[in-house]
């Protein structure tokens, strides 16, 4: 058995290549006879080139071809003048680093060239690789042709894998009815014509065949085996021994499998042996008919016959069981809606869906805490007449029951009140008892782990040391969240702690957050922690408040008529001044206005000092320190007065119109404008359209200059019929979809001039155009699927070598159609190989030999011949005067 490996060293070679951005190229095989190759044992992947005395030949790859992707094969032709050899190891190498790519081990074999009337044998040896990118790393883009792959070992495989199937199925041996069933008459033997399976291999008797048996006892043995014939149809043969044992065996590569079919004693008395059971194999064209005992089958199937019943009905058709043949509650179709469920008794037990948590109302009958969709159940109770309700909650499946406190009124009870039942997930008994383990370890991922429950039962274990947020025994529950799960521990004093992980679970001990408290009678927040003033600093506070309040709302003593308010100034003056005397108050001492009688109001403001004055007319004024203070009396600024009831501005004030005024601008602007290059002076109304603002008409229209958009998009047929000009239309011939490019070509002939220039329009790099009778002509050259088309006028490029006497080629560049030729010179009578000047791609079709008549031979000592003919050869035979010939193909 040959064995192949890739090296080791061309794995590295070949990740430097591509690291290079060069390519991976492998061109030449070599061929070595290495004493004592074991071609059974596995090769070693850093196996090198054999040493030069043991390598018997070297040749280039003469073709690679692409299986696909990451699949390369690369083939040589060992012709009939290559030899004499034996080689029992190949390798496939880059010739110019010596980088060894393939190995291949295979049983010795022979090369033998022709010489003195031997004829010699022709080899042809492939290399399969496989690896990632191997297309694109050997730029080998070719297809691999059929002569390179051996599918020998897939197809041997493939019928192996059938041989076994039908073994687990039919075992070594087995029949149907008749078949291979061993018989006489008179003293004739036979074999009776039928099926039968033997070692997996199908074999089918066309005819009764007679067999002799000259001695006895002895057995009668069925020799079947699977081979091919010379055109290579491969068939099942079939043959008889007789013998007293026998067993498999193998012939000339081929294996047989035999078995015994029968025995005949010494008085010529049969025993048939094939396996009882063989005839009795169930054929699926039968749909179990062939079954001798159905009911007996039944039973060893554990089958249940069609008298047996089911909640007391027959199965000797499909039916269908309700809620109560099965003892179950029915599920009520449709919702509850705004159904009061006390009304629900014994005689409407089932299940019914409340969707709506709108409608599930204390009014409605449904417990006060639910108030959410969820599923209601009238169940019956244990004593005549009763009935119970039970009602979980859809999203937090908390549940309620209730049951009737007597006998039902006939209309909606009397019910007793509802209890909560249960809470979802509630964990009963802690999952572990805590002494010093971290709890930092207690958690798990999301999706891998359930909630826990922990107790700690000692004070001194519950350390800041271990994590804990407090230095309390107490109990520790884990719960999936986010990131995983979150813990809450809760001390035996009654204080809550939570905390969550701050991402995914590391695996080990978190990573978690800092603990936080809940607050409760047990555990109340400080000040600091809700961000406020302590008892004491409140007080503090509320006085100094209660101080400046009175200091800023003192009633001080009134002005009289020597004072003024520009001397009330910094926080000792705040307060409120009384201004009794009229006469006295005037704006040259400082007052907002004169004969001010009222009250100033002295307080914080810009630059320390702010006075609202309020006269007891009701008019109200404002001012401020408008700088440092000069030590007397300001700087001030002006009294601002408030607009009020008692004060309101005139229209002059507001920059308004008189009531009962007449404005000038109402009928005519003072002076004409323009909107949109259009005057307009007020005096009539003016229209404007899309020409004015720039636009395009929605209606449609001309645009006397350039259009410049992100796309244009036409969504109806072009109308080519308005006129001369280019239209862009789309789904002209209707429901096709396409888009449509028209030229009108008014009075001239039409066409369409496509061109590609450079950024500043000074340069024409391509140009195509489509003439108005339909011609295109282009510029450039003309692909269809990324090739270029040909044509007559434009030939494709005759690839050709210098035609001599020694040989050459030829290829039509209209047909692809290829002539070579070349001359044999042989010194005698013989045959030589006659490699092409290049491969045929596809096939040759014929050559044809011609003999050279030097004058020294007779007439019929002149010929010429050729034999095993391919696309990269041929072998050539003539006398000694040698031989012109020719060769053509595609």
């Amino acid at each position: 058995m040959s064995q192949t490996v890739i090296t080791t060293a061309f794995e590295q070679w070949k990740a430097a290549q591509a690291a290079n951005g060069q390519a991976v190229v492998l061109d030449e095989f070599v061929f070595a006879n290495v004493p004592g190759l074991d071609v059974n044992a596995p090769i070693n992947r850093a196996e090198v080139v054999p040493p030069a005395a043991q390598i018997v030949y070297r040749q280039a790859v003469e073709k690679t071809g692409l299986v696909n992707q990451n699949a390369v094969v690369y083939s040589v032709t060992l012709g009939a003048d290559v030899g004499d050899f034996a080689f029992n190891w190949i390798g496939l190498i880059n010739k110019a680093t010596g980088k060894l790519a393939m190995v291949v081990h295979a049983p010795l074999q022979s090369k033998v060239k022709n010489a003195n009337g031997q004829q010699g044998n022709v080899l042809t040896r492939s290399f399969l690789m496989e690896y990632n990118g191997a297309e694109a790393q050997t730029l080998i883009s070719t297809p691999a042709e059929t002569w390179q792959i051996d599918f020998t070992a897939r197809l041997a495989g493939m019928d192996e894998s059938l041989r076994l199937a039908n073994l687990d199925i039919y075992g070594t041996g087995a029949f149907f009815d008749n078949g291979f069933l061993v018989a006489k008459t008179g003293t004739q033997y036979y074999v009776t014509a039928g099926l039968g399976y033997v070692g997996g291999l199908r074999a089918n008797l066309a005819a009764k065949t007679n067999i002799t048996v000259t001695t006895k006892p002895m057995k009668v043995w069925a020799d079947v085996s699977y081979h091919g014939t010379l055109t290579s149809e491969y068939k099942t043969d079939i043959k008889f021994t007789l013998a007293t044992t026998l067993k498999d065996y193998v012939q000339s590569g081929i294996t047989h499998y035999v078995f015994a079919l029968a025995s005949i004693d010494a008085n010529g008395v049969i025993t048939d042996l094939r396996p009882q059971g063989s005839s009795l194999y169930l054929r699926r064209d039968k749909n179990l008919t062939d079954i001798s005992d159905p009911e007996a089958a039944l039973n060893t199937l554990n089958g249940v016959p069609k008298t047996r019943k089911i909640n007391k009905k027959a199965l000797s058709d499909d039916f269908d069981l309700t809620a109560a043949d099965v003892g179950a509650l029915p599920v009520i179709p449709g919702v509850l809606g705004t159904i009061n469920i006390n009304t629900l008794n014994l005689a409407k037990i089932g299940v019914y869906v409340q969707s709506t948590g709108a409608n599930a109302t204390v009014a409605n009958g449904y417990p006060a805490g639910s108030q959410a969709a969820g599923v209601l159940e009238v169940i019956p109770a244990s004593w005549t007449g009763g009935v119970l309700q039970r009602y979980t909650v859809q999203n937090t499946g908390m549940v309620w029951t209730r049951a009737l406190n007597a006998s039902w009124n006939g209309t909606d009870g009397p019910w007793r009140d509802w209890v909560q039942a249960s809470a979802v997930n509630s964990v009963t008994v802690p999952s572990a008892i805590l002494t010093t383990t971290d709890i930092n370890t207690l958690g798990f991922a999301s999706g891998t782990g359930n909630a826990a429950l922990y107790a700690q039962p000692k004070n001194a274990n519950a350390t800041a040391a271990l994590h804990y947020p407090q230095g309390i025994a107490g109990t520790l529950y884990v719960t999936p969240s986010a990131y995983g799960c979150q813990q809450m521990y809760i001390t035996f004093t009654g204080n809550i702690w939570n905390r969550g992980l701050s991402s995914d679970w590391n695996g080990v001990d978190g990573p978690w957050k800092e603990w936080v408290p809940t607050y409760s009678a047990n555990n109340k927040p400080t000040a600091a922690d809700v961000g406020a003033w302590t008892a004491a600093q409140s007080a503090a506070s509320e006085k100094a408040l209660s101080d400046e309040i009175a200091t800023a709302f003192k009633i001080r003593a009134n002005l009289t008529a020597t004072d003024s308010p520009n001397a009330l100034h910094g926080t000792a003056m705040f307060g409120h001044y009384g201004v009794p005397g009229a006469a006295a108050a005037t704006t040259d001492k400082g007052y907002p206005m004169n004969g001010f009688v009222g009250v100033i109001f002295v307080t914080w403001g810009p630059n320390a000092t702010q006075q609202i004055a309020f006269n007891n007319n009701g008019r109200q004024f404002t001012r401020g320190a408008s700088g440092a203070w000069n030590g007397v009396d300001g700087p001030w600024t002006a009294w601002n007065e408030i607009y009020c009831q008692a004060n309101k501005p005139t229209p002059a004030d507001v920059g308004a119109l008189p009531a009962g005024g007449t404005a000038v601008a109402a009928t005519k602007l003072a002076t004409a404008r323009k909107i949109a290059g259009v005057a307009f002076d007020g005096s009539q109304d003016i229209g404007l359209n899309a020409d004015n603002v720039g636009a395009f008409p929605r209606v449609g229209g001309d645009v006397n200059g350039r259009v410049t958009a992100n796309y244009l998009r036409a969504i109806t047929i072009p109308h080519p019929g308005d006129g001369q000009g280019t239209y862009l239309g789309w789904n002209e011939s209707g429901g096709q979809g396409e888009s449509n490019f028209v030229n009108n070509r008014g009075g001239g002939v039409g066409g369409f001039k496509f061109r590609i220039v450079n950024q500043d329009n000074t340069v024409q790099t391509g140009e195509m155009t489509l003439s108005g009778n339909g011609d295109s002509n282009t510029s450039g050259t003309v692909s269809e699927m990324g090739q270029r088309v040909f044509s007559p006028n434009n030939r494709q490029p005759v690839n050709s070598n210098t035609a001599n006497l020694g040989g050459g080629w030829w290829r039509c560049g209209d047909t692809g159609m290829i002539k070579q030729w070349g001359v044999v010179n042989k010194g005698s009578r013989g045959w030589s190989t006659v490699n092409f000047p290049i491969p045929f791609p596809s096939a040759c079709v014929n050559v044809q030999v011609t003999a050279i008549n030097g004058g020294g031979g007779t007439f019929n000592d002149n010929f010429g011949t050729a034999q095993i003919i391919n696309n990269i050869g041929f072998t050539c035979g003539q006398d000694s005067g040698g031989s012109y010939w020719e060769a053509t193909g595609w």
